[in-house]
């Protein structure tokens, strides 16, 4: 584990988010076990602000579907794939 863990220090000084895609990662390793039927969506966030990417492509997946049903406009300028 002690080598593991200098590879993520390692990888976070050289990444903004490498810390909150790694915590992701880990947390959708422990919730393996929920039913199928189940979507799990890690959602993470650095201390001084970065998400992991797929919580990133959540919320805005999320605001253009609100932005859909409410008529109001979407302020993400992406567009979810």
């Amino acid at each position: 584990m002690g080598h593991h863990n200098c590879l993520s220090i390692a990888s976070a000084a050289q990444e903004a988010g490498s810390v909150a895609e790694l915590a992701a990662f880990r947390k959708m390793d422990k919730y393996t076990s929920l039913a199928a039927d189940c979507q799990f969506q890690p959602i993470v966030v650095d201390m001084l602000g970065p998400v992991n990417k797929s919580a990133s492509h959540f919320f805005t997946v999320l605001a253009h579907k609100i932005s859909q049903c409410s008529g109001d406009v979407c302020l993400f300028a992406s567009t979810p794939e």
